[in-house]
């Protein structure tokens, strides 16, 4: 059980994580899908398309990465299409909000472990328990995972810290002006950290 992380309890425990997501992204709930929901008023019946993400998101590759001791930035590319630069779209979009994501995650777990029930209602005498809202985010959060991370595994990892970038000011402007004449076409986050070493000089 080389490169992994510590917080696996043996090397069967690991193998399970291991499978488990080889499960969950190679599922149909991994995939994009449309609904179909219909709304009906007194004149008219609309039906639109809904679009439904995977059950698998960045947050999770970001997590997976970390877990497994790689770089939490495994498998994202950046943006380079001249058109969604131009439009104002950070190179690092998607894994900019992946990171945020599983850091938003990780505060949720943390206000969960802090919520005290609380009344359901002013009039009653007696004190019902009110469930946390969050608690069925999480759930479904760790549901590609079959049980082989808990909230404690996410507790304790440190979600990365990255860089935010403004394409009509300041660094982000500079990069994206690399990005759009040509100069530069960063591939992944090193790429992209390089190149903003590069323009503040």
């Amino acid at each position: 059980m080389t490169n992994t992380n510590t917080q696996f309890e043996s090397k069967e425990h690991y193998l399970a994580f291991r499978k488990a997501w080889s499960n969950a992204v190679n599922s149909d709930k991994a995939k994009t899908h449309y609904e179909e929901r219909t709304y009906t008023s007194r004149s008219s019946r609309t039906v639109e398309k809904y679009r439904i993400d995977g059950w698998v998101t960045g947050a999770h590759h970001v997590l997976y990465n970390i877990l497994r001791n790689r770089s939490f930035h495994k498998g994202f590319t950046m943006i380079n299409k001249l058109s969604k630069i131009a439009g104002g779209h950070m190179p690092h979009l998607g894994l900019h909000q992946a990171v945020y994501q599983l850091k938003h995650m990780k505060n949720l777990i943390m206000q969960e472990a802090e919520c005290v029930p609380t009344k359901t209602s002013w009039f009653k005498k007696k004190v019902e328990e009110k469930p946390y809202w969050g608690t069925n985010r999480i759930n479904e959060f760790l549901a590609p995972f079959e049980g082989t991370v808990t909230r404690e595994m996410i507790m304790d990892i440190k979600v990365p810290e990255i860089i935010t970038l403004y394409n009509d000011y300041g660094v982000g402007k500079k990069v994206a002006e690399k990005i759009k004449s040509g100069e530069a076409t960063p591939r992944n986050y090193e790429e992209l950290l390089t190149l903003i070493n590069e323009v503040t000089k």
